[in-house]
């Protein structure tokens, strides 16, 4: 276990504004379907909405600059900027017992697939150790 002053990282997309906005929408109607039954769950800031890239993991402070060089070596080896547009929503580990919501993306997967598949040879290149 990392000691307590050691952050725990992982790379992500922000979620625009506006979609940020519907999927508060879609978490007050779940939100109202969960008090009907007595169930709370405590989400997220709408401002903490991302797309997953990559979990690091505890992550030395020494080290994030090199994180950040490789995330940005990576994201410059696509062919430019890409949209994202997500279609469809579920829960983990079951609507009825929602630990985490999820979004479907439409388009713009191949984009994400490309630019996670680029980091780990870019984290490699600067000396990180990558988990199986």
């Amino acid at each position: 276990m990392a000691p307590p002053n050691v952050p725990r990282l992982f790379v992500a997309i922000p979620i625009p504004t506006e979609i940020a906005l519907r999927v508060g929408d879609l978490i007050a109607d779940v939100q109202a379907d969960l008090d009907s039954t007595g169930q709370h769950v405590r989400w997220v800031q709408m401002e903490g909405l991302h797309v997953t890239i990559r979990f690091l993991g505890p992550t030395p402070k020494t080290q994030i600059q090199a994180v950040a060089a490789a995330v940005e070596r990576s994201a410059v080896a696509l062919s430019g900027p890409f949209a994202l547009r997500f279609r469809g929503a579920g829960a983990f580990p079951d609507p009825a017992r929602p630990r985490a919501l999820w979004l479907g993306i439409e388009s713009g997967s191949a984009a994400l697939g490309q630019l996670s598949s680029g980091l780990p040879e870019a984290l490699v290149a600067d000396g990180w150790a990558l988990e199986d």
